[in-house]
């Protein structure tokens, strides 16, 4: 494995950037490069090549309850709507007008019968479809083809709503292959309600923060409890479908009861047959979390080279007892805390142009990361030739 000598300096071309050779250290264990992680140009070309090609989880469907009904969301820097028509169908457009490039909606959600600029009142219906221009008729020339608005493709899973830049693009479930199932087959997820949501920013790279999700190596020495919670002291177990991943938790301790002093949560023995640990390419988190009638869904979007928002929604069953509630948000918040301050200490390393490119502990200990970092590889490098990712292993 050789490293690649990072470019340096604003004379660096984004071909320097993304260098296709990048590909092969990466395949052979070398970390991706530190400027993927501090160089602000990187975020026009993560823009181009991985977030307005993919699939990307943006809210709930239960948030839009009835027809006009509307959520702003963004992925990457592309700002959205998603709405319900009048049928109940969803659709998602992007938020900019394509007269003079005005934001649509400005509230974050709300209710609506059709699409009107503020600025100029252009209006277009509920799937984008452009309606009308004020004086359109004093000029002859007008016509409005072209006019309605940029559409994404739809797709739901549950209650989980997904979105995709890319009409061309695959289906959701062709991309994903065999996640669904997956999901169902390990619990009942329709079984629980959406509850607790939780929005951060995190002073750290977006893919920082994927990639430490995708390892417990620093479990041990980082997180008391989850160390109370399972054997952290084992390697994550990494079953790769392409562009999706489960990375299956520990045992819950057997031994294990409900002990707050602790930070811990009570698991029943038949809670602990009921978990499930799930990434999907490029920065989504579904886990049916160690415990009866629990789940979170989390994503992670870029803000800046050195800042994230972090989202994790909680989903409970109606059984789940109050204190059970409280103390799995009390748990996974210290987690996530935890969490934090070691991205941002990693991206402040990376700041200081000291560190190039590393090495992970392979073929087990850092797998998650090191699949991640692949995908990643080849969507930024963009080389014909480049072998696709394992779709099992």
């Amino acid at each position: 494995m050789t490293a690649i000598t990072p470019p340096t300096g604003f004379g660096a071309t984004v071909e320097d950037l993304v260098d296709p050779s990048y590909l092969a250290s990466i395949d052979g264990g070398a970390t991706t490069p530190a400027h993927w992680y501090t160089d602000e140009r990187m975020l026009a070309i993560e823009q181009a090549r991985v977030f307005d090609r993919s699939w990307h989880f943006v809210g709930l469907s239960s948030e839009l309850p009835g027809p006009g009904s509307f959520m702003r969301r963004r992925i990457g820097s592309l700002p959205l709507v998603i709405v319900r028509d009048k049928a109940g169908e969803l659709h998602a457009v992007v938020n900019v007008c394509p007269h003079r490039g005005s934001e649509l909606v400005c509230e974050a959600q709300g209710h609506l019968h059709l699409f009107q600029c503020p600025y100029h009142a252009w209006s277009f219906s509920l799937d984008g479809s452009f309606r009308k221009a004020p004086r359109e008729d004093r000029n002859p020339s007008f016509s409005s083809a072209g006019l309605d608005l940029d559409r994404l493709q739809v797709a739901t899973v549950g209650d989980l709503v997904f979105v995709n830049r890319d009409l061309s693009a695959p289906a959701f479930d062709a991309v994903y292959d065999g996640w669904r199932d997956r999901v169902d087959a390990t619990g009942d997820f329709s079984a629980l309600r959406p509850a607790d949501l939780f929005t951060f920013e995190i002073e750290a790279n977006w893919k920082l923060l994927v990639e430490n999700n995708l390892e417990c190596y620093h479990c041990p020495v980082n997180h008391p409890g989850l160390k109370a919670l399972m054997d952290t002291n084992e390697d994550t177990d990494i079953d790769p479908h392409g562009p999706w991943v489960v990375y299956s938790p520990r045992d819950a301790k057997e031994d294990l009861a409900r002990d707050r002093e602790s930070g811990t949560y009570a698991i029943s023995e038949e809670g602990r047959d009921r978990q499930l640990a799930t990434y999907l390419w490029p920065n989504f988190f579904f886990s049916l979390m160690p415990g009866d009638g629990v789940a979170t869904g989390s994503v992670v979007l870029p803000m800046g080279p050195n800042r994230s928002l972090y989202v994790r929604r909680f989903f409970f069953a109606d059984e789940v007892e109050e204190s059970t509630r409280r103390d799995a948000l009390a748990f996974w918040g210290q987690v996530a805390a935890e969490d934090r301050g070691l991205c941002e200490s990693v991206q402040r390393g990376l700041n200081t142009g000291a560190y190039g490119q590393g090495r992970l502990l392979l073929p087990s200990t850092e797998a998650g990361v090191h699949h991640h970092q692949q995908l990643l590889a080849r969507a930024l490098c963009e080389d014909a030739g480049a072998a696709p990712i394992a779709a099992t292993s």
